[in-house]
C-alpha cells in the first residue's frame, strides 16, 4: 500500500549525488505533495554540497491523479536546467517506477522508488544525456499514509500489457545512443515486442495497428496505452 503521492505531506529526503565523472556531492532535500481538484502537486526542494558550496535546485511536478483503481499516469515538470520534462509513473507492487524525457528529447531520465516501510521509500534516479549520466540518490521521508489496493477482473491482461510497455519505455535511452549496434539492437527489441503485443493481445490491437508502429517506439507505446483505455475505460492498470 503506497504512502508516496497517494497521500498529502512533506517528506525529506538525504543522500549522496553523483555526476557523470564519478564526483561525489551530500544531498539533502523535502517534497510536499499535494492534492487538488484534477491534478496532483509533487513541489520538491534539494540541495547539493559541493566542495562546500550549496546549490539549490527546485522542482514541481503536475501530476495527473491516478483514475480510481489505476496505477499509471502521467506528469510534467518544468526544470530549472532541463527545461520541460514529461513522464510517468506506474505502479508495480511495492515499487513506483517513474521514466521521463526532455521536451526536445536530448535527455532522458528514470527513477525507482521502493518502499521499505510505510513512512520510508529508497530512490535511485538517473538522468542520462549524450555525455553521459547523473546518478541521484535520495531517501527517509517523514510522512505517510495508507491507500489500499484494488483488484481487477482484468488483472492478468493489465499486467501483461505493464510488463509490455515498461520493457518499451526502458528502450528509450537506448535509441538515443550513439552507438549503432545499441540502436539496431533496440529496434529488434522493439519489433519483438510489437509482435508480443500482437500476439497476445490481438483482441485489443489489430494487426494493421501493430504494423504502423513497428519502427516508432513513441507510436507504440501510444497504441498500448489505447489497449489499457480499452479494459480499463480510461486508465491502464490496477494498483
Amino acid at each position: 500500500m503506497h504512502t508516496f503521492l497517494f497521500e498529502e505531506g512533506l517528506w525529506t529526503a538525504k543522500g549522496e549525488y553523483v555526476d557523470e565523472a564519478g564526483g561525489r556531492a551530500a544531498l539533502e532535500g523535502e517534497t510536499r505533495v499535494t492534492h487538488r481538484p484534477g491534478t496532483w502537486l509533487n513541489e520538491g526542494r534539494m540541495r547539493i554540497v559541493r566542495d562546500g558550496t550549496p546549490v539549490d535546485i527546485e522542482n514541481r511536478y503536475r501530476i495527473v491523479p491516478f483514475a480510481d483503481g489505476a496505477d499509471f499516469t502521467s506528469w510534467e515538470s518544468d526544470h530549472p536546467a532541463l527545461g520541460r520534462l514529461r513522464g510517468h509513473f506506474i505502479v508495480v507492487g511495492n515499487a513506483i517506477l517513474s521514466s521521463c524525457a526532455t521536451a526536445d528529447r536530448l535527455y532522458a531520465g528514470t527513477e525507482f522508488l521502493l518502499q521499505e516501510t510505510p513512512g520510508r521509500y529508497l530512490n535511485r534516479g538517473a538522468m542520462f544525456s549524450p555525455r553521459g549520466q547523473d546518478f541521484l540518490v535520495v531517501g527517509d521521508p517523514d510522512e505517510k499514509g495508507l491507500r489500499a489496493l484494488s483488484e481487477s477482473g482484468a488483472a492478468k491482461t493489465v499486467e501483461s500489457l505493464k510488463k509490455i510497455r515498461l520493457s518499451a519505455t526502458m528502450l528509450e535511452i537506448g535509441f538515443k545512443s550513439e552507438n549503432l549496434g545499441e540502436v539496431i539492437h533496440c529496434q529488434v527489441e522493439l519489433e519483438q515486442l510489437v509482435e508480443k503485443l500482437r500476439a497476445e493481445h490481438g483482441d485489443l490491437v489489430t494487426a494493421e495497428q501493430c504494423e504502423a508502429v513497428r519502427e516508432s517506439l513513441e507510436g507504440f507505446v501510444a497504441l498500448i496505452d489505447q489497449a489499457f483505455e480499452k479494459i480499463s475505460g480510461g486508465g491502464p492498470g490496477k494498483r
